[in-house]
């Protein structure tokens, strides 16, 4: 759904039709690789889909990321897993349905587990992703002490420098700075 031709909405709701016919096909028990594929990029397309209740496409993209979770070990394929764990957070933290402070604890409980594979040394730019990720969601948490979670806002933000330089990630790094900046802002 990057085509760069056409409206990006438009291949979005494309991508979720070639993904959904490639489904009829790609079973889970016949062909288990390519449908945890096609699984996955459903999960992305509806994620970022513009069209229809966008309540409804985030609990579809929760669904589909947590059957994938249920064949993807952590054992056995890792860094799968860890990705998975990562998109669900991403999900739960922009979740409309139920409440808020929950949907962002258990963001960050996915964003840990991710936390467990993706680290500094074995898979640094994942690593570098989460830090971010748990910053925002440090920054948006509702339970707890409000100092301690900008406190850990402002922690995962400067681990996160570590590996978005301004020269290598300078987009990143830039807006890290702006999140910063709004942390020290609260």
């Amino acid at each position: 759904f990057h085509n760069p031709k056409g409206v990006r909405s438009d291949n979005i709701e494309q991508a979720i039709k070639y993904f959904q016919a490639a489904l009829q096909v790609y079973t889970r028990s016949a062909f288990p690789e390519e449908w945890a594929m096609a699984k996955g990029n459903l999960s992305v397309a509806y994620t970022e889909r513009n069209e229809g209740s966008k309540a409804e496409n985030l609990e579809k993209a929760i669904s589909i990321i947590e059957d994938l979770l249920e064949v993807t070990q952590r054992k056995t394929s890792p860094g799968e897993w860890a990705s998975l764990q990562l998109s669900l957070g991403n999900a739960l933290s922009k979740r409309i349905h139920g409440l808020k402070a929950e949907n962002i604890e258990q963001a960050i409980y996915h964003y840990q587990l991710a936390e467990k594979i993706y680290t500094y040394d074995t898979f640094p730019a994942d690593w570098g992703m989460l830090q971010i990720n748990l910053g925002i969601a440090y920054r948006n948490r509702v339970k707890g002490e409000r100092t301690e979670n900008l406190q850990k806002a402002i922690d995962h933000y400067r681990a996160a420098l570590e590996v978005n330089t301004r020269k290598t990630h300078p987009e990143r790094w830039a807006t890290i700075q702006m999140n910063l900046a709004s942390v020290y802002a609260d």
